[in-house]
């Protein structure tokens, strides 16, 4: 199965990720956020920044809830050559989840109320999963 796999990456292989993540750059605003399991691959080619959250990792979700609720982010800058500690606060805010594999139901569930129609901002397909772009704030 694996040899299969392999082969069909090997002869058959997309840019999915990599288009993707630089379309996000022409339609989201600067300075966003993207949070989820996918969003470290989200951001690979613009300048945007990742939250990693996934179902067993809690450390994340508290920084998530403070951006949704628009409290100042500590963020480390280079400024002239040296390293300075700056405080952000209402930064764009986006979710990317699939919801419909199993590693990511627990994520679906709890941002639930973020994932509507109105708020899907793009829908891409990586191989064999359909990744969701909902704007959060």
């Amino acid at each position: 199965l694996q040899i299969f796999l392999y082969g069909k990456w090997f002869f058959f292989h997309e840019n999915a990720l990599y288009a993707t993540s630089t379309k996000l750059e022409k339609i989201l605003p600067k300075n966003s956020v993207i949070f989820g399991s996918w969003s470290a691959g989200l951001v690979m080619n613009n300048n945007f920044r990742s939250i990693i959250l996934q179902q067993d990792s809690f450390y994340n979700r508290k920084l998530v809830a403070d951006i949704i609720a628009r409290k100042p982010i500590s963020v480390f800058k280079k400024v002239n050559g040296k390293v300075v500690k700056t405080f952000e606060k209402n930064q764009p805010l986006y979710l990317a989840v699939d919801p419909n594999v199993v590693f990511e139901k627990y994520i679906a569930k709890l941002y639930k109320k973020y994932m509507k129609p109105e708020r899907l901002v793009l829908k891409e397909k990586f191989g064999f999963f359909d990744i969701y772009l909902y704007k959060v704030r």
